[in-house]
């Protein structure tokens, strides 16, 4: 790869992304099981192994630490090489626009911009459990917003995200070896 230029590479096809993301998700998954255990073993009561009642988690404590455990997840790959499992599986790189490894101020915007979506998906489907005739047509079809993001790089000139445009990245395919 020393003979190409890491800024002409073409931007990776949608197929690619989410045959990454398939892979990485399971990955993610294994590691939030794993850090849900962490934080939740010091409540297991040694009668049962079942929580103890008397000192929950707090819910909003148990998700913001899980989102911090993502961003972990996806910061330390992308940049120390640019790639994920997933990533590495289906020759993909996230680089800056110069063909860079990302700095960890780009991945955290990129990881925000990314979840935004996914966030506020949530946000409305809670707001939505309210109302009953109304919010069950409207759940069946939330799920588009927080794919909107990745369908965007269909029509984008570069074919780039909304987040990888606001953090000055690009998913890149890379040649066979």
């Amino acid at each position: 790869m020393s003979n190409i230029d890491p800024a002409s590479l073409p931007s990776a096809p949608l197929r690619r992304r989410f045959a990454a993301m398939f892979y990485d998700a399971f990955l993610l998954l294994a590691v939030l099981f794993i850090a849900t255990a962490i934080l939740t073993i010091p409540f297991m009561t040694s009668a049962n192994n079942t929580l103890d009642t008397q000192s929950p988690i707090p819910l909003p404590l148990l998700q913001t630490y899980l989102f911090i455990v993502g961003f972990l997840f996806y910061a330390f790959f992308w940049t120390r090489g640019g790639q994920t499992l997933g990533m590495r599986a289906w020759r993909l790189r996230l680089q800056t626009r110069q063909g860079y490894i990302i700095s960890w101020w780009q991945a955290m915007l990129r990881y925000i911009i990314a979840t935004l979506p996914w966030l506020t998906c949530g946000l409305i489907i809670e707001l939505l459990k309210q109302h009953t005739s109304f919010s069950e047509y409207l759940l069946n079809w939330l799920w588009i917003l927080p794919t909107l993001g990745i369908f965007w790089s269909i029509i984008d000139s570069e074919g780039m995200t909304w987040y990888d445009r606001y953090a000055e990245t690009r998913l890149v395919l890379l040649p066979k070896s």
